[in-house]
């Protein structure tokens, strides 16, 4: 009996340690999009018109443009994802920069601090009262507007850092810049 637990002891040991998981688990559509995730890593993706877009995040954290802010002359919040680079599509060479943004009718912040917050909050993309913007940050700037589709807001709370907010997103415009669609876009940011 003693010889069978020195034997299968060790064994089932690595079997253990080999079924764990990694720290990092890639996205499974595509590792060039930020993981999904909810407790404040200040990220955010998203395919342009097929080409990955990640939001920008220094080493400590500083997000270029994330935020979201109410603006009580005209009763709407905005919601900004953070200006990043596209990859561009592979072996293009194609790159761009880019921010994007939510016009969302209403105070949402009052939406965030209600206890308990009504999560998961779906928010339809109307191109009129609630809009997603694409703003092309090369020279020369372009804003494509009154995008229609869905913002998802997944959680929503205050931890050390502040208060974090994460979901999903995705919508077509069809204005000024030609048909552009934004999908399978993710977020999650302290403000």
């Amino acid at each position: 009996m003693r010889t069978l637990i020195h034997i299968l002891g060790p064994v089932i040991g690595m079997i253990l340690l080999a079924s764990c998981d990694p720290d990092y688990i890639s996205d499974p559509t595509d590792p060039r999009l930020p993981n999904y995730t909810d407790i404040g890593e200040n990220t955010a993706g998203a395919y342009i018109n097929g080409q990955a877009w990640r939001g920008f995040c220094d080493f400590f954290g500083n997000c270029e443009g994330h935020g979201l802010v109410y603006l009580p002359d005209t009763d709407e919040t905005i919601m900004q994802l953070a200006a990043g680079p596209a990859t561009g599509i592979e072996g293009s060479g194609v790159a761009f920069r880019a921010k994007i943004t939510f016009r969302i009718k209403g105070n949402l912040r009052t939406v965030l601090q209600t206890n308990p917050p009504p999560f998961p909050h779906l928010i339809a993309l109307d191109g009129v009262l609630n809009e997603g913007e694409l703003h092309y940050l090369n020279t020369p700037e372009q804003s494509c507007t009154g995008g229609v589709g869905s913002l998802y807001l997944r959680s929503s709370y205050i931890n050390d850092f502040g208060h974090v907010i994460a979901g999903t997103f995705g919508f077509v415009t069809d204005a000024e810049c030609g048909k552009i669609t934004v999908y399978q876009g993710r977020f999650d940011f302290s403000f």
